[in-house]
Formats: structure tokens, C-alpha cells, sequence
């Protein structure tokens, strides 16, 4: 699945010169990025590094709150390696921030009220049923730069 890994291009990100100023600047263009944000790159490396850690199976669903560029970026990512990708967004979340994120095949769970904190407060609660659920373990990656939480079922599925 995941063992065809090609960075580019991700992470390939030009440096575009800004000639307008006094003195050079260069600014990098994530928005080149496949789904147009920086987090395709992070995203990617996180994905690849729990592959190779055996933390994510074909039966791993990916998920993610978002108010916008990361959820796409994600959907991308779980688009790019065949994962399912669930992206839990704020009510208030405009559609055209929304769309981007269903074009990519991911399933958006939107919440009630109170923008980024009810996004929160629902992941939060999903998380702590899980932990709750004795049909449930926590795996953890072994290296403590990835701060995902896995979850895994019985069954083998994997969240």
C-alpha cells in the first residue's frame, strides 16, 4: 500500500523570489502543494512513518478536526494511500471549505455550535468512549515525535 512511497511532489515546494522588495525575499509556495496547503507534507510523513511502524493497516480509518486546509489535506493524504478518512468540522464551517474535503472521499462528521471548540469536544469524546470501550486498545507509535492516537478493535479495524 503504502511501500510506494514518492515525496514529490510533496515537500518539493518552490521558493518563488518577491522582487516587489528592498531587499530579496523568497516566499514558498505550499499552495502548490496537491490539495494546496502545507500539511499535505506533514500529513504524509506522519502516514508513511505509522505504515512502516505497522500502526496503520488497510484497516486503519484516518481522522482529523479541521476548519478547512488541514481536513483537505488529510483527505488527500487517506485518497493517496486507499485509507478512509473521517474529518470532524465546526457547524459553522462555510461549504466551500467543506467540498474540498468530500471531493477527496472523505466522510465529514459536522458538529453543532461553537466553531473549533465543538469540533474539539466531539473528537474529545469520541476518544474517551474508545478508551472507555474494552472492544477497544490504544496502540502508540514508539517514536514520541508522532503524536497520533491509534485505536484498534477486535475485529482489526483500526482508527
Amino acid at each position: 500500500m503504502i511501500s510506494n512511497y514518492e515525496s514529490a511532489p510533496i515537500g518539493n515546494t518552490p521558493l518563488v523570489l518577491v522582487p516587489e522588495l528592498l531587499q530579496p525575499v523568497f516566499t514558498k509556495r505550499e499552495d502548490m502543494n496537491p490539495s494546496g496547503s502545507h500539511y499535505d507534507r506533514a500529513y504524509d510523513r506522519t502516514v508513511v512513518a505509522l505504515t512502516e511502524e505497522g500502526l496503520i493497516t488497510p484497516n486503519t480509518e484516518l481522522r482529523d478536526i479541521s476548519s478547512g486546509s488541514a481536513g483537505r489535506s488529510l483527505a488527500f493524504i487517506g485518497q493517496k494511500y486507499g485509507l478512509p478518512v473521517r474529518v470532524t468540522v465546526p457547524s459553522e464551517l462555510p461549504a466551500r471549505r467543506i467540498q474540498p474535503i468530500r471531493d477527496y472521499g472523505a466522510d465529514v462528521c459536522i458538529t453543532s455550535g461553537d466553531y473549533v471548540h465543538g469540533a474539539s469536544e466531539q473528537q474529545r469524546r469520541e476518544i474517551l468512549d474508545l478508551i472507555d470501550d474494552k472492544g477497544w486498545r490504544l496502540l502508540r507509535s514508539t517514536d514520541p515525535r508522532i503524536r497520533s492516537l491509534i485505536f484498534e478493535n477486535l475485529g482489526g479495524k483500526r482508527i
